[in-house]
This record gives structure tokens, sequence and C-alpha cells, in this order.
């Protein structure tokens, strides 16, 4: 009885750890794949408050950009210099961000795919794509296909 408890445990602690990793693969401070433009505005948790915002529209997408605003001052630059949101059909696909090399999330693997979600990281940039995102498809599979091992 005490075994069939253990695995039940590990097997519980499992699901949670993987549901915890998908989660972390498909949201990124505050917004997350698949929200309206209205929702990732209002959910979004920049570095620094004083950020200016600016929508448009381009190759078929709607696309809201956040951009940390001018500093002259080194020590108060954000970790996050401008993101991009990605819309089509009215939800989020994909984040581009342009990261300064402190923030955190410049730091991990190159690559980490859930199944609902791939990131593509480097010292200074972070892209979140929907895996199920025909416009980003190809641009997925690129990635996937240049994926170390």
């Amino acid at each position: 009885m005490r075994r069939l408890v253990f695995v039940m445990c590990v097997a519980l602690a499992a699901i949670a750890c993987s549901r915890a990793e998908t989660a972390n693969l498909t949201a990124f401070h505050g917004a997350k794949l698949g929200m309206g433009l209205r929702d990732v505005r209002d959910r979004f948790e920049p570095p620094v408050a004083n950020g200016t915002w600016n929508t448009a529209i381009h190759d078929g997408l709607t696309v809201l950009s956040w951009s940390a605003p001018a500093t002259t001052e080194t020590r108060s630059a954000p970790s996050m210099l401008s993101t991009r949101f990605e819309f089509h059909n009215g939800m989020l696909v994909a984040v581009r961000a342009e990261l300064a090399a402190t923030d955190p999330l410049a730091k991990g693997e190159p690559v980490s795919v859930s199944k609902a979600a791939v990131v593509s990281r480097s010292s200074l940039s972070y892209t979140l794509i929907a895996k199920d995102c025909p416009v980003h498809h190809a641009e997925v599979e690129s990635i996937l296909a240049h994926a170390p091992n």
C-alpha cells in the first residue's frame, strides 16, 4: 500500500511539473498565448511602468508593441527594452522581446518546447510562438530543425 501511495505521489508530482513547464512556455510577464489584445495590455507586467504602446497591422497580423522609456542612466536601464505581441484571428500567437543581457529570460536553453509553444532565446532576444499558428508554422519548423538535440 505504501508503494502504491508513493508511486501515485511521484506521478502526480511529474504531472504538476509538466503543467508548470507548459505554463511557463505559454506565458510572458503576465501575457499568455491565446489572450486578446485588451487582455495583453491589461495583464502584461513590464519591468518599468512608463513604457509606450503602439498598435499596427503588419503582414496580416495585428501587432502590439511595448517599448521601455529612453533613459540616460545605465543603472536604471530596464531589463526588457521592447516587446512585440503578434495576434492572429484576435489571439496572441507570438511574443518577441529585446532583452538586456541581465534579464533572467535571456538565460536558459536556446530552444524550449512544450505541446503548445516553442521558445527560442539568445543573450539579447526571447521569442515565444504558439505551435499551432498557421502564420508562424514555417518559423516554428525552422526553430525546431535548428534546435540542439
